[in-house]
């Protein structure tokens, strides 16, 4: 059970991986596909998560909780940066008003 979450983490994680790496221009269309793949890969790996943080709960620190908080920061902080790009081509979309 544990190779076949390892291969399906791994299946979803090199497509990510391409489009993170070889697309540097940031556009809104991308950074869904990337936010789909990733939460596809926590899926998988939500052991992590509720050990992680059951842990973190209970004083307990050990490397899940590490993984739990590190990665559970990162995701926010990407899905504030994916929606600043959503503001940021709505604004760009709305035409400006001429000032009289």
């Amino acid at each position: 059970m544990q190779m076949l979450k390892f291969f399906t983490a791994a299946l979803f994680t090199l497509p990510l991986l391409v489009l993170a790496m070889t697309n540097m221009r940031p556009s809104l269309e991308v950074g869904i596909i990337q936010l789909f793949l990733t939460l596809l890969v926590v899926d998988v790996g939500h052991k992590f998560y509720t050990v992680g943080f059951r842990n973190l709960i209970k004083l307990q620190l050990n490397m899940d909780s590490l993984v739990a908080v590190s990665t559970s920061f990162a995701l926010v902080f990407s899905l504030r940066n994916l929606l600043e790009l959503r503001t940021s081509s709505l604004r760009d979309e709305v035409p400006a008003r001429k000032v009289r």
